[in-house]
């Protein structure tokens, strides 16, 4: 099922494909992830593609359930877009974790899931695991560039910072000066990329 621009809807994961959306696309989609014995579990997703081909750029907020700054900011970005003016694409999903997000806790109420540590998750898995499997695949894998919003939650409190890949390669380099740009006052270079 795909949508007309201007139109709010829900698509099935294996349906939503970014790379098919017309040029000038920009709208919320609801992608059901998983059901549940409440009904489907959905993620929405903020989609806004140029009308000029270019790099696909993906936003996560809300990985635990208590952060608020990221869901915040990946709506008001989503807003500001105008696709006429944008070459290629923006996925933002400001609340990837639903169910932590519903209950304001940093895990999941569900099966006491932390996303952020089970990436790339399990398609048959336990909620949490299918909904970074879900991430993985439709998300981040066609992606980029991507940019994971945290903040401390509601029971921490850190400077702020970003962190970056600081491999010696053209993707560390990338990543140093996209993080650099961001212009926060810390910056943490991870050697490595997490699964």
């Amino acid at each position: 099922m795909m949508m007309l621009p201007g139109q709010v809807g829900k698509m099935r994961f294996d349906e939503f494909d970014a790379r098919e959306l017309p040029p000038g696309f920009k709208q919320a989609v609801y992608m059901d992830v998983v059901h549940l014995a409440t009904g489907p579990l959905r993620l929405p997703i903020l989609v806004a593609r140029g009308v000029e081909l270019g790099p696909r750029v993906s936003v996560l907020g809300g990985v635990h359930g208590d952060e608020y700054e990221g869901p915040y900011a990946v709506r008001e970005i989503f807003e500001s877009l105008k696709p006429s003016e944008m070459s290629g694409t923006f996925l933002g999903v400001p609340h990837a974790n639903p169910p932590a997000f519903l209950a304001g806790t940093r895990v999941s109420p569900v099966d006491n899931g932390n996303l952020a540590r089970v990436f790339p998750g399990d398609p048959q898995g336990t909620v949490t695991e299918r909904i970074a499997h879900f991430l993985g695949k439709r998300i981040i894998g066609d992606s980029d560039f991507l940019i994971d919003l945290h903040s401390s939650g509601s029971s921490t409190a850190i400077p702020p910072m970003i962190g970056y890949y600081s491999h010696d390669s053209d993707v560390g380099i990338a990543s140093k000066a996209a993080a650099e740009i961001f212009g926060m006052p810390v910056l943490w270079g991870h050697p490595g990329i997490s699964p």
